[in-house]
């Protein structure tokens, strides 16, 4: 298997503050949220977001295809992990939600490849608060959030099936 990490430089756009709600969903709540920026991964957003930002943020990054892939080549875009829920989509095509909890998390990309790809990963981490239904966070006992484990390519060969 050959591995292509997607370290940065990612664009990251914070979209809204939410709650996690007493149902387990998430709700959109009022309140500023921090500037735009650039970063690279893995990392939480406490250091480019601020400690007490709870909310959305869609990070965003374009890629070449990979060369010399074969017919039989498969190739995957892989999330190890993330904090706490998210949604991925590449080329706007929709490839899947993480559930907490759901590290690494897999998606084959073969036939939506192109030329250049734009991956864009949406991460959440809302507020919680007493009246919030529990939120599973493995392997975050304290404060996190963001792409927080590599993210990268597999290309998978036949003969290594």
């Amino acid at each position: 298997m050959h591995t292509i990490r997607l370290r940065g430089p990612w664009d990251y756009i914070p979209l809204c503050r939410t709650v996690w709600t007493a149902a387990g969903t998430s709700q959109e709540i009022d309140g500023p949220v921090p500037a735009a920026g650039r970063l690279k991964i893995p990392t939480s957003w406490q250091e480019t977001l601020g400690e007490d930002f709870f909310g959305r943020v869609r990070y965003q990054r374009s890629f070449h295809s990979p060369t010399g892939l074969t017919e039989h080549d498969q190739v995957f875009i892989v999330i190890e992990q993330l904090d706490a829920l998210g949604s991925v989509t590449l080329n706007g095509q929709h490839l899947g939600d993480i559930p907490p909890g759901a590290d690494p998390t897999r998606f084959e990309i073969t036939i939506l490849l192109q030329q250049r790809n734009r991956l864009e990963v949406v991460v959440e981490l809302p507020m919680t608060d007493s009246d919030s239904a529990p939120l599973i966070r493995p392997h975050q006992e304290q404060r996190a959030g963001g792409l927080i484990g590599e993210v990268k390519i597999e290309i998978q060969s036949p003969s290594e099936s």
